[in-house]
């Protein structure tokens, strides 16, 4: 089971601090698709390599997180 997170605090969040807590955001729905689906790399690694490639890694992750998600 996912864990149901609130939009509104994650928008506020994700405005107010920008990249430390997208990181981590990645990072934490990375770890749970691996949990549950067991598909993907580990969440430390996903969130190095947005940190690496300046965000432009995060638009392949979302591509890939939400089909797997879709299934």
């Amino acid at each position: 089971m996912y864990t149901r997170r609130n939009r509104f605090i994650m928008t506020y969040l994700m405005a107010l601090l920008k990249g430390p807590y997208d990181l981590y955001w990645i990072s934490s729905v990375q770890n749970e698709v691996r949990r549950n689906e067991k598909k993907g790399m580990s969440g430390f690694l996903t969130s190095l390599l947005v940190f690496c490639t300046l965000g432009l890694y995060s638009i392949v992750w979302q591509f890939r997180t939400s089909g797997i998600l879709k299934k």
